[in-house]
C-alpha cells in the first residue's frame, strides 16, 4: 500500500527498517515502489523484486446491462454517472470528486464504492455543497462489476497510488478513465497503466504522497 513516512510513528519507523532483518526476501508491485523502500533502507536490493498486479480482463468482459447496473446500485437509469472504487480515506480524493460533482450540471451523479474511515465526512461536504441527492455510497461489493457497469465513466483522484487496481479493472471494463493526476506506481516508466493514448489526467498543483491536504 501507500507509504506516508512523515505520518508515521516512531515505533512504525523502527518496524520499518527491521523488515528487511525480518524478511527472506520483499517482494513489492511495481519497480516504482521497490525504489521507493530501497531508498528508505526498509528493504535489501539482492533480496527483494518487483511483481506487478494483474486483473483476469475476461471476468470483466461480461458485464451486466447498464440499466441492470443501476437499478442494482439504486442509481437514475438516465443520469451521467463518473465512479469511483477504492477505500474512502484523504489519499484517494474522494473530496475532489464530491467538489467536481458540485460544478457539473444535475444529470451528473457520483458512486463512490467501497468504504473507509472519511464516509461521514463526505457526507457533509456532499450536503454542505448541495450534491447530496447526486451521490449515492455504495459500500462494500462482493463483485465490482455491477459498479463498473453502472458507470459512463471512471474518476481517478489518487493523490498516491501504488498500481492502480481500478485503473486496470475499469479499463478491461471497458470504462473511460479521466481525473486528476498523482504519485505512484500506476505511471511506472517500465510498465504505465496511464498513458496519454488511453486516459486524461490533468496535473495537480500538489500531488504530495507524504501530506494531507490542506
Amino acid at each position: 500500500g501507500p507509504f506516508f513516512p512523515t505520518q508515521m510513528g516512531m515505533a512504525e519507523k523502527a518496524l520499518a527498517l527491521l523488515v528487511p532483518h525480518l524478511m527472506d526476501w520483499h517482494i513489492c508491485i511495481t519497480d516504482e515502489l521497490r525504489h521507493f523502500v530501497l531508498g528508505r533502507n526498509w528493504a535489501v536490493a539482492a533480496r527483494s523484486s518487483s511483481v506487478y498486479n494483474a486483473v483476469d480482463c475476461s471476468h470483466f468482459g461480461d458485464l451486466p446491462a447498464r440499466a441492470e447496473a443501476r437499478e442494482r446500485l439504486c442509481l437514475p437509469v438516465d443520469a451521467r454517472v463518473m465512479g469511483m472504487v477504492c477505500r474512502l480515506a484523504w489519499y484517494k480524493g474522494c473530496d475532489d470528486g464530491v467538489r467536481i460533482l458540485s460544478r457539473l450540471d444535475e444529470k451528473w451523479h457520483l458512486l463512490l464504492t467501497g468504504d473507509g474511515p472519511i464516509v461521514l465526512d463526505l457526507i457533509k461536504l456532499a450536503s454542505e455543497l448541495g450534491v447530496a441527492n447526486r451521490i449515492r455510497f455504495a459500500g462494500m461489493l462482493p463483485d465490482v462489476k455491477v459498479a463498473y457497469a453502472a458507470m459512463d465513466s471512471f474518476l481517478f483522484l489518487s493523490r498516491c497510488e501504488p498500481f492502480g487496481l481500478v485503473l486496470a479493472e475499469a479499463m478491461a471494463a471497458g470504462v473511460p478513465v479521466f481525473g486528476l493526476a498523482g504519485e505512484g506506481g500506476y505511471n511506472d516508466p517500465k510498465f504505465p497503466l496511464i498513458t496519454p493514448d488511453n486516459a486524461v489526467l490533468i496535473a495537480r498543483r500538489n500531488p504530495s504522497r507524504y501530506d494531507e491536504p490542506e
